[in-house]
């Protein structure tokens, strides 16, 4: 997923997202034709570096483009759901667990499921990055 940040003088600012980068040259091509720019108009592309490796800048007379690949950020939004989709949905194991032992009655998990799941659950959220 790619986002394309518009910041005009004249328009404002406004985006668009693309799932793909050619869709996102595509659409910058066409804006930039439709904005009839003359050949006196300077252009500086600033490309991606080490620092900010997920942005693009395209500055074109008055008008700057960013271009932003989105990719990470919805692949750890992702992962972050389904983690925590996991921790919410074995709550209730641990919880559970935890009562059995304080009120002396027989366990539903044995120790070392308790544990392989204690673990899971920290590997879990481990990877939940905010």
């Amino acid at each position: 997923m790619f986002r394309l940040n518009i910041h005009s003088k004249i328009h404002g600012e406004c985006y668009k997202e693309f799932e793909t980068e050619e869709l996102v040259l595509i659409e910058l091509a066409n804006l930039r034709a439709s904005q009839h720019f003359g050949v006196e108009e300077s252009v500086e592309i600033i490309p991606a570096t080490e620092e900010n490796p997920e942005q693009t800048i395209v500055h074109e007379g008055s008008v700057s483009y960013e271009i932003i690949d989105l990719t990470a950020k919805v692949n750890q939004e992702k992962i972050n759901k389904e983690a925590q989709d996991f921790l919410d949905s074995t709550d209730f194991k641990i919880l559970r667990h935890i009562r059995q032992q304080a009120l002396g009655i027989d366990l539903s998990l044995s120790p070392e499921e308790y544990l392989a799941l204690e673990r899971e659950r920290h590997m879990a959220s481990q990877s939940i990055v905010k």
